[in-house]
């Protein structure tokens, strides 16, 4: 799937490995609009990575990295995912280095190579001449000065989506993990308002989402929803059956 284009024409929902399991990985592929691996936050390695790639792209889906930074961008693209979420994105200057990162000269300065994405150079040709127009870059809004650049950062021109991280965002405002202080909801209000002015999609991930989260989500504007996690799933329905059996 060409994220690029398929975001334009309705809501994107995405899965997301914290894991790095292939298996986890080639499970959500079929069902969601792209799915995450986390490297950031989550255990996986570059090989790990890998494997997740190459199990999402075999079920036909579309795989994204969040990586720890920019300099992450050129392994994973190399690996083969089809774009990137970036954390922590909070000035132009950053923003333009990570679209840089992203993009082929003599508009970028990623550096070629005959890794994996390029079918070890049987594709390159191909791959060269479309992957400045395909790869999908998404920016996390997770600060403070994140929120009051936001202008500069949309600005910058070549962003896809904006994506929350509502944990990091709400510590930086000085509540963590309260989503209904007024500091938290006056920066979504924000956000919000500033992406719809720039015509840049915009959504959060939500570790914890349930299916009507999510369709409130959308319903509220949000066009890229990352919900849930590997690990949250998995957790959850363990203590929901444990709680069940527990009350019989």
């Amino acid at each position: 799937m060409n994220l690029r284009k398929a975001i334009k024409k309705k809501p994107l929902v995405g899965g997301w490995t914290l894991s790095g399991s292939p298996c986890i990985a080639e499970v959500f592929a079929p069902g969601f609009d792209f799915v995450v691996v986390d490297v950031e936050h989550g255990s996986a390695t570059f090989r790990d990575v890998e494997a997740c790639i190459t199990a999402v792209n075999a079920a036909d889906g579309a795989a994204l990295v969040r990586v720890r930074d920019e300099n992450d961008i050129g392994i994973v693209l190399d690996l083969g995912a089809c774009g990137v979420i970036v954390p922590r994105v909070s000035n132009r200057a950053q923003m333009e280095n990570i679209i840089d990162a992203c993009i082929f000269p003599a508009e970028g300065k990623r550096s070629f190579s005959l890794a994996r994405c390029t079918g070890y150079g049987l594709g390159a040709k191909k791959y060269y001449k479309q992957f400045n127009d395909r790869v999908f870059i998404c920016a996390m809004i997770e600060t403070r000065e994140g929120v009051e650049n936001l202008d500069d950062i949309l600005d910058a021109m070549r962003l896809d989506a904006v994506l929350v991280g509502p944990y990091d965002l709400s510590g930086s405002l000085g509540k963590p993990g309260n989503f209904k202080s007024d500091e938290f909801i006056e920066a979504m209000q924000n956000i919000e308002r500033t992406c719809d002015a720039a015509g840049v999609p915009y959504g959060i991930h939500d570790p914890h989402a349930t299916p009507e989260h999510v369709v409130n989500y959308i319903r509220g504007g949000m066009r890229f929803v990352a919900a849930g996690m590997d690990t949250t799933v998995l957790s959850s329905y363990a203590k929901k059956v444990i709680n069940t059996v527990a009350e019989r």
